[in-house]
Formats: C-alpha cells, structure tokens, sequence
C-alpha cells in the first residue's frame, strides 16, 4: 500500500527503540518511497512531529492466550499443540504473499502439503478488474475444498499488471471497493459455476494485504457458503459493511461453522487501515473469529517491512504468538475506529491524503510510462 510508505515515515518518530531486519526474516522489497521522491522535504518534517505513545496504548487488554514464551515453528508445524499445526498455514501464507502475485495461468497445477499427503488443485480461473486479482483454485481430488485467493497491492505500479489500479484501492475513502464492486457480478458467477464447486459445497477464501481486505468484502457477502477465511496483515473495511454482516448473522443464524481467522504482525501499520474487520461485533454460536497478534523480539516500532515478513517459513524463527477469542476483546482489537489513536491518526492521514496523492502519483506513472515508450 502507497499510503503505508508515508505512515512507516510519521511512525520512525514516534518510537524510539529501531531494530535491523533479521536475517531469519523474509520481506518483499518494496520500490522507491514515493513521498520521499515527490516531497524531499516531507521526511524532514514528519520526523518533527511529537511521538505517540504506543505499547502503553495497547496494555489494556489480557491476551486469553499466550504462548509460552517463544515459539520455534516449521512451516507451521511445532511440538506446543496450542498453535495452529496443520502445513497449510506454511502453505497458505507462501501463495497469499508469493505466488498470487506471479503469473499463474488458467489450469496451472498447485501442490498443497498436507499430514496425509500431497494434495493437487488447478488454477481454475482469474478475475481481475479494477485493482482487483482472485485466483480460483479447484481441486483436482474429491473431498477438498476449493480455495479463492486475492492478490494484495501490486508493489509495481510503472510495470505491474493492476498496479495502479490496486493503488487506488488503496487510497479510495473505501478501501478495497473500487475493485470489490466491479468484480462483483464475475465472482457471483463464479460460485454458482459448477466447475469450480458444488452447489453446496463451501469454500475457503485468502487474501493478504489488499487481498485481504477484498476477502473481507467478499465473505460478507457469501458468508453462507464459506466455511474458512484467512486473513493476513489485511487491513479493515467499511464500517458500514461489517454491521451489515453483523445484522445479517442476527436475523439468519449460520447453519455450519464459519471461521474467520487474522495473522496480524505487531508493527506492521496496514492492518490499522480501514475502519473495522470482518466479526467485528459479530454474534453466532457457530462464527469462531481469532485474531493471532505476532511479535518477534525488540520490536518496538510501526516498519513497513514487517507487512509481508513470513510467519511461518521454511526456517525456524522465534516470535511470540498472543490469540485472542473473546467477543468483547475482539470488538476492540478488530475496530480500528477505536483501537487505539495510531489507527484513529492513520485513518484520518489515509482519507485525508489518499485521494490527491493518488493523483499525483498516477500523472507520475503515466509521465514515466510515457518516457519509457518514446524510448524504447
């Protein structure tokens, strides 16, 4: 997100404590800080800005887990049966932060890992408008769920395919809807496509980033036949969206389990974006929402390069994992209009700016695509 480039600027003043990127971390690499390159002096002067008290800010709520004290994990697998052992989360987190952004044609086979073997699904189909990537995955073996994953921001915004488009999702008053609305008819199609699932068959829905945000969108509205969302370092949408959800789950309770779960990595600024996510003041007897806050050692500080640092990769790594089940908690924590004055700041600069520095920022990619085609 271009907008977080300019938070991870605001928030290297408000705390003190920086750490250097651990070598057993793994980040995307972001291209140039398009602020800086606008504004030379804008650094200059964020940096004046008074600090904001952060972890004092957060130490109102009892984690009602904790896992003790640092956990060692292997693609998602550990001994400590508290935490999510199943190898799909290894598997999940690579495609949502790595391969979602490759191209991946229509029938392109994925080999997903799993306890009893080795499970294959296809690249049924893509939809794509408007900023807006899914990637459907149909199974190629009964009994398996489809998958439907969306793409995050495309960091390329000169060369990457939606990239400009995904930017303005990003910075639109509500965020992810731009391409949530132009894509709405196809993805309904999709799921009455018989190709893809049976008619009752419930799906699995993954998004990171602004994927997750378009996860949010579209579980909220095909909620009754979702049975899993994963959600990781995605930020929130419109309020308006998600106490629609909340009503609906009031009116028509769910007649099988829905689980919503978010991976959120403390420091990362994206997930304190958008107003509030998906479960939020939500109640159903059958609705399992987590949030699971990850914190690797001395981190003290909101850094842009924790938003795509892998939770569980190939190599151990220490971090400590916080789960959080309790209603009234997670109606804090999932609220970013109340979570604490980092988010409430964010949000505000995000509405505020968002629409004039997407401008600024599209006349300079199209003067740079213009530039490149004279000269090619």
């Amino acid at each position: 997100m271009i907008i977080t480039r300019i938070f991870n600027l605001l928030s290297k003043s408000l705390f003190t404590l920086t750490t250097e990127q651990s070598s057993t971390q793994k980040a995307t690499k972001f291209s140039a800080n398009y602020l800086e390159a606008l504004f030379p002096a804008a650094k200059h002067l964020l940096d004046k800005l008074k600090p904001i008290p952060h972890r004092e800010e957060i130490s109102w709520v009892e984690p009602s887990f904790s896992q003790a004290p640092w956990a060692k994990n292997f693609l998602g697998i550990q001994e400590d049966g508290n935490w999510v052992t199943d190898p799909i989360n290894g598997w999940l987190e690579d495609f949502v932060k790595d391969k979602a952004f490759k191209d991946l044609p229509v029938n392109t086979k994925i080999e997903l890992p799993g306890r009893e073997g080795t499970a294959v699904y296809r690249v049924h189909s893509r939809i794509e408008k408007e900023g807006l990537v899914a990637i459907a995955l149909a199974p190629e073996q009964d009994g398996l769920s489809p998958f439907l994953i969306f793409r995050g921001t495309q960091p390329d915004v000169i060369a990457g395919h939606q990239g400009l488009e995904s930017v303005q999702n990003d910075l639109d008053h509500g965020l992810g809807e731009r391409g949530w609305n132009s894509c709405k008819e196809a993805l309904e199609n999709l799921m009455n496509d018989p190709t893809f699932r049976n008619p009752k068959q419930k799906i699995k829905v993954s998004g990171f980033s602004l994927g997750g945000a378009h996860a949010e969108l579209f579980i909220a509205e095909h909620f009754r036949n979702v049975s899993q969302g994963v959600f990781h370092s995605s930020p929130g949408i419109s309020s308006a969206i998600t106490d629609r959800f909340a009503k609906n789950l009031q009116n028509t309770p769910l007649e099988e389990p829905l689980s919503l779960q978010f991976f959120q990595i403390m420091g990362d600024p994206v997930p304190h974006f958008g107003e509030r996510h998906l479960g939020c003041q939500a109640r159903d007897s059958l609705l399992q929402t987590e949030l699971f806050h990850i914190e690797f050692p001395e981190q003290d500080r909101f850094e842009i390069r924790l938003h795509s640092t892998r939770i569980f990769p190939s190599f151990p790594t220490t971090y400590k994992v916080t789960q959080y089940k309790d209603p009234e908690k997670l109606d804090r924590l999932l609220n970013n209009q109340r979570r604490n004055s980092i988010s409430f700041v964010g949000e505000l600069f995000r509405k505020i700016i968002g629409r004039p520095l997407f401008w600024i920022v599209e006349q300079g990619v199209l003067l740079i695509r213009k530039i490149k085609s004279f000269f090619s």
